[in-house]
């Protein structure tokens, strides 16, 4: 078999695989809708010829980045090939994995007690029954979700990897999967989960790492990890994991960390921001806030674990505050140690 460069991550030297502009363009759509396009709307949302946009991906097909399933035309599916693509375009600073909701079933069918006779109506799962402890669960599986069927909740796991250029972006992306998959559960059951106007939905866990950053370079540099604690929890981190960058995934905070640290890098490395401007920032971060959760309320659910954060604005102004001591007097050190 012909050994392909692109597949195998230890031999593929991304810097080498050149892309035109047209190409990049098409791979950041693609990278953005996991199910693909067709031709004629990748004309449209790259404003690029539909003849130029086919020849691209022709080119991109043999180098083994993209592939056609008539009418479709999407990025491969292979071990690693999203990473790759994302770095390729080198457009994207973010990245969202290890992102789960949780259901709170506020009604359930009659027959809920006995789901494991109805989930052989799932199409492309494999199923299996979970003995943990008290709490046994009905588990569906697949390269994309993990569904987790309790008593009274039902766990989405998205496998999927999320890359956008603010973590809003990378987030938003994996609240439309999670409601892409719901739908498809209830309407597999026959049976309405959400109530409207009920919150019923929180996040379990959730993972953002920023890639390529500053400061996360300077650690590989000098070789020792990060971490910033706030009241005994990692919120902040650089540990050389893969994707290397640095990292938030407290499942309460993680965005709001993520944001907080997006929005004030620049003044972090220039100074300490002056209590006035950490207010502004603070005010940013209720009203991204407030957007989120309308637009969770406009797809008929509520994301309650991003709303925190307007609830007890002081503390997030002392966070905020301690974070920037934290981060300024690590770069002070490491620009100490670079002097010498």
């Amino acid at each position: 078999m012909k050994n392909n460069p692109v597949r195998n991550n230890e031999n593929c030297n991304v810097k080498r695989c050149n892309l035109n502009t047209s190409q990049k363009i098409i791979l950041r759509e693609l990278l953005k809708c996991k199910e693909g396009h067709r031709v004629q709307s990748l004309e449209k949302l790259t404003k690029i010829k539909q003849r130029t946009v086919y020849d691209n991906l022709k080119k991109l097909s043999i180098k083994e980045f993209v592939e056609n399933i008539y009418p479709i035309w999407r990025l491969c599916r292979s071990q690693g090939n999203y990473e790759i693509v994302a770095n390729l375009i080198k457009d994207f600073e973010f990245q969202l994995h290890d992102l789960s909701f949780i259901l709170r079933l506020i009604k359930k069918p009659d027959w809920w007690d006995k789901r494991e006779n109805k989930i052989v109506c799932f199409d492309n799962f494999e199923s299996s029954e979970v003995m943990w402890g008290n709490n046994p669960y009905s588990q569906l599986k697949n390269k994309n979700h993990v569904i987790q069927l309790f008593s009274n909740t039902i766990i989405v796991i998205l496998r999927r990897k999320y890359f956008g250029n603010d973590p809003f972006d990378c987030f938003l992306q994996g609240v439309e999967d999670f409601l892409n998959i719901l739908d498809y559960i209830e309407q597999k059951f026959r049976f309405k989960f959400l109530i409207e106007g009920i919150p019923q939905v929180s996040i379990k866990s959730q993972h953002y790492v920023k890639i390529n950053d500053i400061i996360a370079q300077k650690c590989k540099k000098v070789g020792k990890g990060f971490e910033v604690v706030i009241n005994g929890k990692p919120r902040l981190w650089v540990d050389m994991s893969k994707p290397f960058g640095l990292e938030a995934g407290d499942k309460d905070n993680g965005f709001e960390d993520m944001t907080r640290y997006q929005d004030n890098t620049k003044e972090i490395m220039q100074g300490a921001p002056k209590n006035s401007e950490l207010s502004i920032k603070v005010n940013q971060l209720a009203d991204s806030q407030l957007n989120l959760h309308k637009i969770a309320e406009n797809y008929g659910t509520y994301i309650n674990g991003h709303i925190g954060a307007i609830r007890s604005m002081d503390l997030t102004a002392i966070e905020l505050r301690d974070g920037v001591k934290e981060l300024t007097s690590f770069i002070k050190i490491l620009i100490e140690k670079n002097a010498n």
